[in-house]
């Protein structure tokens, strides 16, 4: 009895299954120092360590990319908001072969160009080149630069194979010089993205640079357009959308609305909900607002009342948000 007892305390955590470690270490993946020093443990450790995919932010220490570079450790998401032209190498040493995430935004554009850094297109073809047949979830800066065909960015992009969330993000002087130019470029750059990625379900836009934009897919699930002034939506065709983001708010949404009229006319953005109600017959949510079951199901009602009803609901939501502000902090009144 007593040496079962003593056999059991013998027991060591390297004595298990490689599989069941790697779910063990992954639960620190995000931590690379942590990772680092596990692996310095044990030849078992370090065989197991140096195969768990991890969460690298930008930038690294140099022991941390050293560790990373010698071992060849899968990248599983990878983020950067550093100036590429600094952290450009430090990518490159990278392992992205594996990658499922990437999130590049910073601001990286020539400051007389409506261009991104030759660094940052750098950062953004290797990742291409390493990821694209792996790569689930891209968030990144674009321009509407031309390449071979057309868009530079339009062609990379579209090189995801297995992308199933985009979210692109233009610069202010990319939306006023289309507006200038009146340009249907932006339009064509969004048309083309849409078109190519059969996977997407998830497609954002920042900064806008369409006055008028029309969006259409058969794939897509949800759709936001955020941090975007004067947008007016002319035509949807998302028969599979679910979620729908105008803004970064209802209250945003309205405020957005009432400052386009005073400039615009007052007949923009009547049609808003008639073309949700036509271009998306299975939406959800719109904006903070969960659309009630009896609106969402087959027998909905028709236009007129369903445009009066979702009306009615996203203007009750503004009122409260708007008192909500107006309201001053009080912590007394938690507890009330």
């Amino acid at each position: 009895m007593d040496d079962s007892k003593a056999y059991q305390h013998d027991v060591s955590i390297t004595y298990l299954p490689p599989e069941i470690l790697e779910k063990i270490f992954a639960c620190l993946s995000s931590d690379i120092q942590c990772m680092r020093s596990i692996s310095g443990v044990c030849p078992t450790f370090h065989d197991v360590v140096c195969k768990v995919p991890v969460i690298v932010q930008i930038p690294l220490c140099e022991a941390d990319l050293a560790w990373l570079k010698h071992n060849s450790v899968p990248v599983r998401y990878l983020f950067n908001c550093e100036i590429a032209a600094y952290v450009a190498d430090q990518i490159f040493s990278l392992n992205l072969n594996n990658t499922r995430v990437a999130k590049l935004v910073g601001y990286d554009y020539q400051s007389r160009k409506c261009e991104v850094t030759p660094h940052y297109l750098q950062i953004v073809d290797f990742v291409r080149h390493r990821a694209q047949h792996s790569l689930k979830r891209l968030e990144l800066n674009v321009d509407l630069s031309r390449g071979r065909r057309f868009f530079k960015f339009a062609e990379i992009i579209t090189q995801f194979s297995r992308l199933r969330s985009l979210s692109i993000h233009f610069s202010a002087h990319i939306e006023l010089n289309q507006r200038i130019l009146n340009s249907e470029d932006a339009q064509n750059f969004i048309d083309i993205i849409l078109a190519n990625l059969p996977s997407l379900k998830t497609f954002n836009i920042y900064i806008c640079p369409p006055r008028k934009l029309r969006i259409s897919s058969n794939t897509l699930h949800e759709l936001g357009i955020f941090k975007s002034d004067s947008i007016e939506i002319t035509s949807l065709n998302l028969p599979h959308l679910s979620r729908l983001h105008i803004h970064e708010s209802t209250a945003d949404l309205f405020r957005k609305i009432m400052s386009d009229r005073e400039t615009g006319g007052h007949h923009l953005h009547r049609n808003l909900l008639a073309l949700i109600y036509d271009g998306c017959p299975r939406i959800r949510v719109f904006n903070q607002l969960r659309i009630p079951p009896d609106l969402c199901s087959n027998s909905r009602p028709d236009k007129k009342e369903w445009t009066r009803l979702v009306n009615k609901a996203l203007v009750r939501q503004y009122r409260l948000a708007v008192e909500n502000e107006s309201v001053p902090h009080c912590p007394s009144q938690r507890t009330a």
